[in-house]
This record gives C-alpha cells, structure tokens and sequence, in this order.
C-alpha cells in the first residue's frame, strides 16, 4: 500500500503482490459512529464531531463483530479514499453526502493510478510507486521528514520520533530500542 494526502484527503493505492498470504484489504469502523451510510462506493459516516467519507475502488463484504464492523475487500489492486470535515462546517450530514456522492475518484487499474479533486478542489493524482502530484506540483518525498508537526517530529531514516507536550519531551529511539522521557522548560 502507497499513500499520497494533502490537508484532509487520503488516497490509499494497493497493489497486493499474488504471493502475500492475504489477498484482501480490511476496515474497521466502531460501534461509536453514530451515523453511516453507503451510497455509490462512498461510506459516509458521523462520529461526534466530524463527517467522513471513504470511497473505494471495489465492493466490500461487511462482518459485524463486537464493538465494530469489519469491511473486507478482496480484490488486491484498489484504491481507497478517505476524506474529513469538520461537521460545523457543512449544514447537514445529508448536505455532505450529497456533495460527497457527487465526487467520485477515479482508479485506472492497470497502471494503479488514482485521481481524485477533494472537497476543497484540490486535485490529487496519485499512482503507486509513481508520482505524488497535488494541483499539478509533484513531490518528491526524498526532501520531506518522516512526521514534522508541533507534537511529534521525525526525520526519514534515522529510526528515532521525539513527541513534545507544554511539558515534556518523549525520545522513542528504535535503534536503540530506548524512551527517554525529559521535562520541557519554557521556550
């Protein structure tokens, strides 16, 4: 599985080699969510705050287990898009399935290649082990850190991710399979 995102959109592509042991793909979407639907491959969904859509490629056979409900998709070569809005920022779940139903991403199969604009017209143009190109600009991951954010850092490569609170410093080293936890003075 390759991924490409930019600001709330996921684009998920899966190339499942014919040799791997499992040749399917699963989701689990807790009991929690208060609201789902499916509507034209999009799983449209309500947990507390925040509506989110996931469209994929292929259908999936849904299993009801405690606690959750598990999607398995059993085609190796699909693509999967998640999206995620703030709910205050859309007049009804309704308004955002519709408008969500509306926008359908595009997967070509034989070349792996997913294309799809987001709910704030971005479009992205993904294939997998290719290009990662946002409104026409490609990225090249080789000058991008592993995470780089106010709470948790790492750069590509080096085996080691530092979390920060207003407190404290937490350094997980995996080379050295260490933690070292420090208090953070002011800035």
């Amino acid at each position: 599985m390759r991924m490409c995102s930019n600001t709330n959109a996921v684009v998920a592509v899966y190339d499942i080699p014919p040799d791997a042991a499992r040749q399917h793909i699963n989701s689990y979407f807790p009991h929690l969510i208060s609201e789902r639907r499916e509507s034209a491959k999009w799983i449209l969904a309500r947990p507390d705050d925040i509506f989110f859509a996931v469209g994929i490629s292929v259908s999936g056979t849904w299993h009801q287990e405690r606690g959750y409900d598990h999607l398995t998709l059993r085609h190796p070569r699909t693509a999967v898009v998640l999206e995620a809005v703030a709910a205050r920022s859309e007049s009804s779940l309704e308004a955002f399935c519709a408008r969500m139903t509306k926008n359908r991403p595009a997967f070509d199969e034989p070349t792996l290649t997913t294309v799809y604009i987001t709910t704030g017209g971005h479009q992205i143009r993904f294939t997998h082990r290719g290009a990662r190109v946002v409104d026409g600009i490609s990225t090249n991951l080789s000058e991008w850190p592993m995470f780089k954010g106010p709470w948790m850092n790492s750069e590509l490569g080096t085996g080691v991710i530092t979390l920060r609170s207003d407190r404290e410093r937490v350094t997980l080293d995996f080379n050295t399979t260490t933690v070292r936890t420090e208090t953070v003075k002011g800035d």
